[in-house]
């Protein structure tokens, strides 16, 4: 089967616009090394539900493949849900919200920063310094 990165159903514009707290699906300190599974589950007790406060700081990148343009959308949208309830004072204590610019592919891509599969079996990582600038 393939791994995929943890998701958890977390709707941080949602909780924005109900001036709610963000929470992230975070696996705890002493699960064991090597569990994994293929779906979230809000049973897994592998997991713990972390309050994000003032004193987090979370960085956002939009990524390569074809979620990418929706990805930046959503962060926009977010962060401006953010600075509108900040400007009114209705912050419930949320993290510092960061966008960092996306990881350069190993060979190129869209003009946008988009994932390319075919340049990827064309370049391959024989070209990757030529293309990191």
């Amino acid at each position: 089967g393939s791994y995929r990165p943890l998701q958890g159903q977390e709707d941080w514009y949602q909780s924005c616009q109900d001036r709610k707290p963000f929470y992230f699906a975070h696996y705890k300190v002493e699960a064991p090394n090597g569990e994994w599974f293929k779906d979230y589950s809000p049973d897994n007790p592998s997991l713990e539900m972390i309050e994000l406060g003032k004193k987090d700081v979370v960085f956002f990148q939009g990524g390569h493949h074809n979620s990418r343009k929706q990805n930046l959308l959503n962060i926009n949208r977010l962060m401006q849900c953010v600075k509108d309830a900040k400007a009114k004072g209705e912050d419930p204590g949320w993290p510092t919200l960061h966008y960092v610019r996306s990881t350069p592919q190993h060979f190129p891509g869209k003009s946008d920063g988009g994932y390319v599969a075919e340049n990827k079996e064309k370049y391959g990582k024989s070209k990757c310094l030529d293309y990191i600038v």
